[in-house]
């Protein structure tokens, strides 16, 4: 059993809070389906079980949807920012080719303008436009084992360069299960996070929602460093929240 298997059956929607008036819903059906049309895309790039996918996406039904497309061709996963060190719209160069030398990803998945804007790595680089229209697929290529390789969590990287953390499929539902008993997470819940997905409370609060069954919103971090009480709005909306306010989150 692994974390995607349970992915599979949920039942539960996954909101994208834009704005006040505008939350994107995506119900758990018309995930999957996104992500079946993804993985068909993948494994048309020759992507194979042990292969690593780069995932350098904003907050998004585009990168939850091709999480679970990678997983769904065997591949593990690298959330890597998208924003990695961005000032004035450039990332730091540096950084960028340090994680792509350790990762040595097969393919990146990007948001940026230029058809090939990681010149220092080999790997086949598509922005995710390119498969928004993507034709549906009725099943995955593949499913992941308990014991394949599931993510590589980068460490921050805050005083040296980012380190990869490999995570087996059952390494990820061992944790995401130990979270919900030691939370007393139910069905009943609703997650409302606005951590990037990047990091790693961030993605719990992703992952937590797909284990268990139960509805998440997620806010673009963007927005709420712009306006904080975007966070107290969505909760407002919400009769249960696992995830309580710590003085981290202030700190972002």
């Amino acid at each position: 059993m692994t974390l995607f298997d349970l992915a599979l059956n949920r039942t539960q929607p996954i909101h994208f809070w834009q704005s006040s008036e505008f939350i994107e819903t995506w119900s758990a059906d018309a995930l999957l389906a996104k992500a079946r049309a993804l993985s068909a895309q993948m494994q048309a790039e020759e992507l194979e079980t042990g292969d690593c996918v780069v995932l350098m996406l904003p907050t998004s039904i585009d990168l939850v949807a091709s999480v679970l497309a990678a997983w769904g061709c065997g591949a593990n996963v690298c959330i890597v920012a998208h924003t990695l060190g961005e000032r004035a719209g450039e990332l730091d160069t540096l950084k960028v080719s340090h994680i792509f030398e350790l990762l040595k990803p097969k393919l990146i998945i990007h948001h940026r303008t230029e058809k090939q804007p990681f010149p220092q790595s080999n790997a086949r680089q598509i922005n995710y436009r390119q498969w928004e229209n993507a034709p549906n697929s009725s099943t995955f290529p593949t499913k992941p084992q308990p014991n394949d390789l599931a993510l590589i969590q980068l460490t921050s990287g805050s005083t040296n360069y980012p380190k990869g953390v490999m995570l087996q499929h059952t390494h990820v539902l061992a944790n995401t299960k130990a979270l919900i008993k030691r939370v007393s997470i139910t069905t009943q819940d609703h997650t409302v996070s606005w951590l990037p997905l990047y990091h790693d409370m961030g993605l719990s609060a992703l992952l937590i929602p797909l284990t268990e069954n139960f509805p998440v919103t997620l806010i673009p971090t963007e927005q709420f460093m712009r306006n904080p009480c975007v966070w107290l709005e969505a909760i407002s909306r919400n009769v249960r929240l696992y995830q309580k306010p710590r003085p981290l989150h202030m700190r972002y």
